[in-house]
């Protein structure tokens, strides 16, 4: 496993949240979920898994891509083209297949919902709210269709114009889009989803972004709600660790696979998503899932305290894989010191090499807090098989009152 994958990791997690998730309410079990699924993988802590928590979804999305008439008229028609196909590709299915509110109900296959080339000239200190508001009037004066429950409107940026009020956009720790809700539209009682790509980089970029964005505005069109569609579903320890990244559909494996989240469907890259089926089975959580044998390491709690009154906790990590193979490499990261700040842990593993079943000591020890006011970093429990690696994050918080830290069952500090 290389640095450079780690630290694409590190910035994810400090770039696309700079305050921790909201703590969850405790599940009513006593002991933490299992995957048991033995002889392979061997049983080990359930990762996260997604839930609808109510309020809308999308079943059958309208993409609506909207570009500017001055930008290069063959992309243009290529994104057009996008638009118009992806909710109806094997990637659509695949990554929303676990997406049902109630049997029947789900997000299925869509269609385009039309183009739009605006004639609108952009200045470089628009605002995210600058862009909202563009966007209701095009649909208040009719250059863009009139919403339906299915709507999602989708805004290519021309190359160069970075918006400001939400994120640095393009920086290395940034993201590349974003998604919203317009709110109610004139003459409707429809509050239609939007979503807005920045071109960062060359088409592939944009249209990987657009393929994450999409997904995540069908699964939740209304962010930032607590009935939000899809989101990560509220387990204790498990919905912050798995969520450093954001709680939709798409996050979290952006943080497990180390960055390397992308796939490649139909002419276009993509980005995988988390499939609650493949995870429960111990199998690679993000589809579409990469060809060969998918290893990891799962700690015996998802959550850890530690700070100077009580500095070190041990953990027992369970090695696992989902089919016979050789053995393979395990490491530990702090995440704080990965991404360039100090360290605030000390890692210590009994054993670096392992299969499936193998159970490993882990130590963690208080160093320091990371600088600013969020006392929490993520140790990033990596395991190896050639050149594919995983990654199982633990969440480690550093409180100024006392440490807590139940014990799982059977266990000893």
């Amino acid at each position: 496993m290389t640095r450079r994958a780690l630290l694409a990791v590190a910035l994810v997690v400090s770039g696309c949240r700079t305050e921790p998730p909201p703590s969850p309410t405790p599940t009513a079990s006593a002991s933490p979920p299992l995957v048991a699924k033995a002889p392979y993988p061997a049983p080990h802590l359930a990762p996260a898994r997604f839930a609808y928590t109510g309020g809308a979804f999308l079943r059958a999305p309208r993409v609506v891509t909207m570009t500017f008439a001055a930008d290069d008229r063959a992309t243009v028609e290529r994104l057009e083209r996008f638009g118009d196909v992806v909710t109806t590709t094997e990637w659509w299915k695949t990554v929303t297949r676990d997406r049902c509110a109630a049997p029947g109900d789900c997000i299925g296959t869509g269609a385009g919902g039309g183009h739009v080339r605006l004639a609108d000239t952009l200045t470089r200190d628009v605002t995210t709210a600058d862009l909202a508001l563009l966007l209701l009037r095009a649909l208040d004066d009719g250059r863009a269709p009139r919403p339906t429950a299915d709507s999602l409107y989708l805004l290519y940026l021309p190359p160069g114009i970075r918006p400001v009020g939400i994120a640095p956009f393009c920086e290395p720790s940034a993201p590349r889009a974003y998604h919203a809700n317009l709110g109610p539209v004139s003459g409707t009682d429809v509050t239609p989803a939007f979503a807005v790509v920045v071109r960062c980089s060359d088409e592939s970029e944009a249209v990987a972004a657009a393929s994450h964005e999409i997904l995540e505005a069908v699964g939740n069109p209304h962010p930032g709600v607590a009935r939000g569609g899809f989101q990560l579903e509220l387990r204790a320890g498990a919905t912050d660790a798995f969520g450093a990244a954001g709680l939709e559909l798409v996050d979290p494996c952006v943080l497990v696979t180390q960055n390397d989240n992308r796939t490649f469907e139909s002419g276009y890259v993509l980005q995988r998503a988390w499939s609650d089926t493949a995870a429960a089975a111990g199998h690679d959580p993000c589809v579409p899932s990469r060809p060969g044998r998918y290893v990891g390491a799962a700690p015996d709690r998802y959550e850890i305290q530690i700070n100077e009154g009580h500095p070190e906790e041990r953990l027992t990590l369970t090695a696992f894989s989902d089919e016979p193979g050789a053995d393979f490499a395990l490491s530990a990261h702090d995440l704080t010191e990965v991404r360039g700040g100090v360290r605030t842990v000390d890692l210590d593993l009994d054993r670096h090499v392992v299969n499936n079943g193998t159970e490993v000591h882990l130590k963690v020890t208080y160093r320091q807090r990371p600088p600013g006011a969020v006392w929490l970093t993520t140790v990033a429990i990596v395991a190896t098989v050639g050149v594919r690696s995983s990654m199982w994050p633990l969440r480690v918080t550093m409180p100024k009152a006392p440490a807590r830290n139940p014990q799982p069952k059977g266990s000893s500090s």
